[in-house]
């Protein structure tokens, strides 16, 4: 029973930068159809418990390198993530104000939310959110007398329910922030890959 504590708390820890997001998403991407409403609460259930299962097999021959890179590859790729987000949402509001005063012209916004789902970029954020639970798999080897696969499994469900959880508050909190949720989610991104990387200089 303790190990399971243990791992459950593990798995909320893990999820965490999942949940935020999750929120980020489903902020700037409001038209997102049921499969990709649920794509990416699989995805990131999915790589947070790949990543301890490799890291529990393959073992510490690779931690030392691991763990002098990941931090940079969160921060890179959620700041490119982010950044992109922010740069395109401040040219659709520019571009609105341009064409304010025109008269009958069709908003193209559900078209453009739509575009912005991409495969490529939801495996990105899952690799950028999960790559330090590598180091965790093979920190349950040595401290929890746990079948790896259950423990794995755990993971995998608590990051998902999270996420999906994360999915639905940034569907209800997006209504409210309209044509700034892009920023807001842009901010989100660069601020957990930025809080990934102080976390990591701080524990050297």
């Amino acid at each position: 029973m303790t190990d399971f504590l243990t791992v459950l708390l593990i798995a909320v820890g893990l999820s965490a930068d999942a949940f935020a997001v999750s929120i980020s998403n489903s902020m700037t991407k409001p038209d997102l159809n049921k499969i990709q409403f649920l794509a990416y609460p699989i995805c990131f259930g999915l790589f947070q418990g790949l990543m301890p299962l490799l890291g529990y097999f393959i073992g510490s021959a690779f931690t030392d390198l691991v763990e002098k890179v990941d931090h940079w590859i969160a921060l890179v790729l959620l700041a490119f993530i982010g950044g992109k987000m922010i740069f395109e949402s401040i040219a659709d509001i520019n571009k609105k104000r341009k064409s304010a005063d025109t008269i009958d012209v069709p908003s193209d916004n559900e078209t453009e939310n739509k575009k912005r789902f991409s495969v490529g970029e939801m495996l990105l954020q899952g690799i950028a959110t999960s790559i330090d639970a590598f180091v965790v798999g093979i920190t349950l080897a040595l401290t929890v007398n746990m079948n790896i696969f259950i423990s794995v499994s755990i993971i995998t469900f608590t990051t998902f329910v999270l996420s999906l959880l994360g999915m639905y508050l940034g569907k209800k909190v997006g209504k409210y922030l309209s044509d700034y949720s892009g920023i807001i989610g842009g901010i989100i991104l660069v601020g957990i890959g930025l809080k990934i990387f102080i976390e990591h200089i701080i524990a050297i």
